[in-house]
């Protein structure tokens, strides 16, 4: 599969002149449609691309946020002011929601952008429900479980890892972020560059089991340093102005306030 998109990647670009590689993807993808906001979208069979700046695309993920219950997911490409959906499905069950990603389009993206940011959401109204006990509607949530509701989950940091990965095995130079918006703001969690590139440089076995050890050991010091990280997140709230509430030897979280 790997070695299908890298080729594919590499005729669009040779058949291109590496001159507008953003405009053939959208030839490319005829199903992906230009639209004027950014939406929580449940059609499978059509995803929609947005002009936008990064700032402009936050304020309406925030709105997302705030209303919808399903989760979605963007790249943003920054030299092109241009965010691609790259969320497939969307469900949710008694203890989370997620989102399957068209991980052909994102690594392509990738592979054609200098620098891409992979965004998605956490909705308000399914983390009120699924709360314990759940949250009415307009009750403020403690900073506790705000600051849980900001932070990527486990399936987030693993899946980080491996798109992180893949993007500097088939793509070298390119860059990959990861940033999740939530009710609190948008938090950042990068890889740990050092311990990133030596999980990356072992065998496929060896490398996912890196994952899972990786991705634990976060979630074990997360919550060693929780009411730390709250009181960073809750008290680090100054609009536009990126915190860093958390350094762990495999990654580090930075949160902005919207």
């Amino acid at each position: 599969m790997k070695q299908t998109l890298t080729a594919l990647f590499a005729s669009l670009v040779l058949a291109q002149g590496c001159s507008s590689p953003h405009a053939f993807l959208r030839e490319l993808y005829p199903q992906s449609k230009e639209a004027q906001r950014l939406t929580v979208n449940s059609d499978e069979k059509q995803f929609f691309r947005v002009r936008h700046s990064e700032k402009e695309g936050i304020s309406e993920i925030s709105h997302l946020v705030a209303t919808e219950e399903f989760e979605e997911a963007w790249i943003y490409i920054p030299k092109e002011d241009e965010w691609w959906e790259i969320g497939q499905a969307s469900w949710k069950d008694s203890v989370g929601v997620y989102t399957a990603l068209n991980y052909s389009l994102l690594e392509l993206l990738a592979g054609v952008s200098d620098e891409v940011i992979h965004y998605h959401i956490h909705p308000e109204k399914t983390l009120r429900k699924l709360s314990t006990p759940p949250l009415l509607p307009g009750t403020p949530p403690p900073a506790l479980t705000l600051t849980e509701w900001a932070l990527p989950s486990d399936i987030d940091l693993y899946s980080s890892l491996v798109q992180s990965c893949d993007v500097a095995s088939h793509f070298p130079g390119k860059k990959i972020r990861f940033k999740v918006a939530s009710p609190a703001g948008i938090v950042e969690y990068a890889p740990v560059k050092s311990t990133f590139e030596e999980i990356c440089s072992r065998d496929f076995p060896k490398r996912h089991r890196a994952f899972r050890d990786a991705v634990n050991q976060t979630v074990l010091g997360l919550s060693f340093n929780f009411t730390d990280v709250s009181r960073k997140l809750v008290d680090g709230r100054e609009v536009d102005t990126p915190t860093v509430i958390y350094q762990g030897d495999y990654f580090s979280y930075t949160f902005t306030r919207y």
